[in-house]
């Protein structure tokens, strides 16, 4: 199948084949190869779980303002690559956060004792 997204229709990256599902489940499991944008893709996603419908919806255009695309669309390899950086980010802030917010409702008695 081609990427029909709206970031393949507005020219955020270049449309490029990718597999099915359970194409790429089934190569994944069998033959694993990190050059693959369909299984590079399918690892990204799986890093996804748990992040909200509106994080989701941001990360490509946050990987699009991370990186540097002067030359034009991206080719797939290289949007993946940001895209996984944009996920990464967001994974940071995400535990960035529930440190902060864990450290600021810990009592300070129980800071003391925790070494904190």
């Amino acid at each position: 199948a081609v990427v029909s997204t709206q970031s393949t229709g507005v020219g955020i990256i270049q449309a490029e084949e990718l597999m099915g599902h359970r194409a790429v489940t089934a190569l994944t499991k069998s033959a694993p190869n990190p050059r693959c944008c369909s299984q590079r893709l399918y690892g990204i996603a799986e890093r996804c779980v748990g992040l909200s419908g509106r994080t989701l919806r941001k990360l490509p255009f946050l990987a699009h303002s991370y990186s540097d695309f002067r030359s034009g669309p991206p080719t797939l390899d290289v949007f993946l690559t940001a895209l996984r950086g944009a996920v990464d980010r967001q994974l940071e802030d995400r535990q960035n956060l529930e440190k902060r917010h864990l450290t600021s409702t810990t009592p300070p008695a129980a800071a003391a004792t925790n070494g904190s």
